[in-house]
């Protein structure tokens, strides 16, 4: 997205809906509109639950809280659910700058709410996120942690965006190596996103207290300008006492899980990741 991001925003959105088409169509997986308290979405149902028929997977869209739809992320979505074997329910959450912060966070938890509300326990439900949504994952954790509501049994999170001012080390140093985020469009689209909020901890989950928070999977890629902020939030999650699973793929974009179906890195994250969210519904 860095070489377009001169364009409209409107064209920008373009651009990235035909991105997320990379992805390969998934395999033994069926998708059908959803509606969650006014809040529309997709549903992805796996043929094989694998006994996670009760469990949903709440999947965050990345897209730098701009960009990005479930339409377009459905593959995605799709190779995790099936991977996982449980249903999984991308919600369309307002995006910026029509609608920012925190319009897409009280769309996430609203989501999550009503999952709960639909006799789904807490216990059996993961989020995930890629991009701004595993920023927003995070997002909703601790808006989750701080209004004393039961968290989830885990969270995944692809190449997360923690930090809206784009002051990672990495934003410098992979510079030349990352060819879809750089420091000064992450730092337009975190100001998009947030304005005034944009040191909110709660808009910049890497400057929150992470505390209480329930168990964490962290996959980026090591071309990525956005690596210090899946680094540091890892530091500061253990340093408060979060149980952390952390991976980082040599030479791999951002999100380059969206390759999925295509490139075996891709499909390696995939399977990890699925198998990680296995064990984390597995223990409940």
């Amino acid at each position: 997205m860095a070489a377009v991001a001169h364009l409209p925003l409107d064209d920008q959105r373009v651009v990235a809906e035909g991105l997320q088409a990379m992805t390969g169509v998934p395999d033994g997986v069926t998708f059908s509109d959803a509606s969650v308290d006014a809040v529309p979405g997709l549903w992805v149902q796996p043929s094989a639950s694998d006994g996670f028929a009760d469990a949903v997977i709440i999947y965050l869209h990345g897209g730098g809280y701009a960009f990005g739809t479930p339409v377009g992320y459905r593959n995605l979505a799709g190779h995790v659910a099936r991977a996982a074997g449980a249903k999984t329910l991308v919600p369309k959450y307002r995006r910026a700058p029509e609608n920012p912060f925190p319009a897409g966070l009280d769309d996430a938890v609203t989501a999550y709410e009503t999952v709960l509300k639909s006799g789904v326990s807490a216990e059996h439900v993961v989020l995930v996120g890629d991009s701004a949504g595993g920023g927003l994952v995070l997002s909703t954790l601790l808006r989750l942690r701080d209004q004393g509501l039961p968290l989830p049994a885990a969270a995944a999170l692809m190449s997360p965006w923690t930090d809206l001012e784009a002051t990672g080390e990495s934003m410098t140093t992979n510079a030349d190596l990352d060819l879809m985020a750089s420091a000064d469009g992450m730092r337009a689209l975190g100001s998009l996103y947030a304005s005034g909020a944009i040191d909110d901890p709660v808009a910049s989950p890497v400057r929150a207290d992470l505390t209480n928070l329930c168990p964490l999977f962290i996959q980026v890629g090591g071309h990525e300008t956005l690596l210090d902020d899946s680094i540091r939030l890892r530091d500061k999650a253990l340093e408060c006492g979060v149980a952390v699973e952390f991976e980082v793929f040599p030479e791999m974009q951002h999100v380059f899980q969206m390759g999925a179906g295509h490139v075996p890195e891709a499909d390696l994250a995939i399977e990890k990741l699925g198998a990680y969210l296995r064990a984390a519904l597995s223990k409940n």
